[in-house]
């Protein structure tokens, strides 16, 4: 699947509908990130389309990666964690995680 570039002129709900993919949890924790600290939320989300983690992705880092603990999940997005990415990259098939330059496609 080929991810279509965000436009940050759409407003926030527009930018969260298409990173998460039509993923509940994804959705939820999207969400979450900007609720939990909403002077910095739009700059995590993007960050995580910097990282090119979207949809499941962003579900599998949440649940696997950060044991479902949202201010674990900001540091992990804030410090771009290698080892978020290598879980993602592990466990999801398609689309590429990585540190940097994702959202370059």
């Amino acid at each position: 699947m080929s991810r279509r570039r965000i436009c940050r002129y759409k407003g926030l709900r527009s930018l969260i509908t298409t990173m998460a993919e039509h993923n509940l949890g994804a959705t939820k924790i999207l969400c979450d990130l900007v609720n939990v600290d909403p002077e910095n939320g739009l700059q995590r989300l993007l960050t995580l389309d910097d990282m090119n983690i979207w949809g499941p992705q962003i579900w599998i880092a949440f649940k696997d990666y950060c044991g479902e603990d949202i201010s674990v999940m900001v540091r992990c997005v804030d410090e771009r964690d290698m080892g978020m990415v290598a879980c993602v990259n592990e466990l999801h098939d398609g689309e590429r995680a990585v540190i940097r330059g994702g959202a370059l496609r």
